[in-house]
């Protein structure tokens, strides 16, 4: 197997007989995150063209613009969210360099629960960098702000319910 991420070690990578193949589900969620990667930069070569030089680039807790930078900005969230999503998707096959759940995994219930769990935050998360991009063209606006309130919200109840679950099955 190889091993990106030799320093994120943990104790589930004595586990040696689970590997995690690829499956209808995964290639279902790649070919997703593969569209929103393509719509992530759609979004943002159209924001950029049709954004003034200088965009809000921060905003503060309740959305409102409080610093202002390039536009070159946009397409290099863009950048960041592509590699992120993709790498994410790669590291589900590896779910025990991403996932550190409080209790050990030790079943293949257990890697295919956590392999799941990072597959649906890559996706989140390329919505996540989409509500930022919209956010900057469209300041005033609060549907993405509220499409990114909503997008954490997501993220912390898939992480909440995945630990659940990988708990749960380390019995199976």
């Amino acid at each position: 197997m190889i091993r990106f991420f030799r320093f994120f070690k943990s104790d589930c990578d004595k586990v040696e007989h689970i590997r995690m193949g690829r499956t209808l589900e995964s290639t279902i969620f790649e070919a997703v995150s593969l569209l929103l990667i393509i719509a992530t930069w759609v979004v943002a070569v159209w924001m950029y063209r049709h954004a003034p030089e200088t965009i809000p680039t921060h905003f503060d807790f309740e959305g409102n613009p409080n610093s202002e930078g390039s536009r070159m900005v946009i397409l290099l969230i863009a950048g960041l969210s592509s590699i992120l999503t993709l790498g994410l998707m790669a590291c589900a096959y590896m779910p025990t360099y991403v996932v550190n759940p409080p209790t050990k995994l030790k079943t293949p219930r257990q890697y295919i629960l956590a392999g799941r769990m990072v597959r649906i935050i890559a996706l989140v998360t390329g919505l996540l960098f989409i509500s930022t991009i919209l956010m900057m063209g469209y300041p005033e606006s609060p549907w993405p702000r509220n499409l990114l309130i909503t997008t954490i919200g997501v993220t912390i109840a898939v992480t909440i319910i995945f630990t659940i679950l990988i708990a749960r099955a380390r019995k199976a």
